[in-house]
């Protein structure tokens, strides 16, 4: 996978938190989603044949 990267929920609440452009308000909502949620994302493009193993 080229150019892809896989964001751990602990990445992305460091990303919340230091985030300059949004809201305490906002930044609160998504911090309390992201605890709730505890997903992990992918930035960036999956080749098909390794999308088809997350199926």
């Amino acid at each position: 996978m080229e150019n892809a990267s896989i964001l751990f929920p602990k990445q992305i609440r460091k990303f919340i938190e230091r985030d300059k452009f949004s809201s305490d308000f906002w930044k609160k909502r998504a911090l309390n989603w992201a605890a709730q949620d505890n997903e992990y994302l992918i930035r960036g493009e999956i080749p098909k044949q390794i999308h088809k193993n997350f199926s």
